[in-house]
């Protein structure tokens, strides 16, 4: 089945917190893009072949069994959703919740925003908006890539690739938060830009920049680096 009504679906209805306004697709595939303006809102059973956007007036959106072919954006401001157009703006929590769900690309273009998903969820990759201070995520991701943030990531997450695509990045990591590879910009050391990095340097496995890449406790066969804290820190000190 296809909906292919239009090239974009609209939500501007909201459930309560109690009661979510649900929309069923029924395994049909929407040809376009979908955009939520509404609160409490919950999707199933679709599958998206464009983008999907959602604004800073959600509390809270739920997908269960949505494959977004294109990219997941959540955006600051309900008159820019499309533009994904930073504004300055006081935002409170707003919580994205993908069960059994697959998302190709997630842009995250506000504050407060919490991404929750299931072991069953595949997110192939999150990016994070340099206007970004805080983010929490939960469960798995592939790739998180941050550019010159001053960023407070929070919550349980289990991250393969976190690549900082700027020397000036400032993150602060939460002590759940692990992180498989950590991909620094060229000439960058770890110490740098993980400001709490004494405190977590134990979630992060290895570590890379430019060339040369080390995993912790062993040396990389094409590494100069013989350990993590040679790319990290010029501390020698241990553990």
């Amino acid at each position: 089945n296809h909906i292919t009504a239009g090239s974009k679906l609209e939500f501007t209805a909201s459930g309560t917190k109690e009661n979510a306004l649900v929309f069923d697709g029924k395994g049909a595939t929407l040809n376009g893009s979908i955009v939520i303006l509404g609160d409490f809102i919950a999707l199933r059973n679709l599958n998206v072949a464009g983008d999907v956007y959602v604004s800073s007036s959600q509390t809270s959106v739920a997908f269960d069994t949505v494959n977004i072919a294109g990219a997941f954006n959540v955006t600051q401001d309900p008159a820019t959703v499309a533009s994904l157009t930073a504004v300055d703006m006081k935002l409170e929590e707003a919580n994205y919740q993908f069960l059994n769900s697959t998302v190709a690309v997630m842009n995250i273009v506000r504050d407060f925003a919490t991404i929750a998903v299931d072991e069953k969820s595949v997110i192939s990759k999150v990016t994070i908006a340099s206007n970004v201070t805080e983010v929490t995520l939960n469960g798995a991701f592939k790739e998180l890539v941050v550019g010159a943030n001053e960023l407070k990531l929070n919550g349980q997450a289990v991250i393969q690739n976190l690549i900082i695509n700027s020397s000036t990045a400032k993150l602060v990591l939460g002590t759940l938060v692990k992180v498989a590879q950590l991909v620094l910009p060229t000439g960058a050391k770890v110490a740098d830009i993980i400001s709490n990095y004494n405190e977590i340097k134990q979630n992060i496995t290895g570590a890379s920049n430019s060339t040369t890449s080390s995993t912790g406790g062993s040396s990389g066969s094409s590494s100069s680096n013989s350990n993590k804290d040679d790319v990290d820190s010029d501390d020698s000190s241990t553990d």
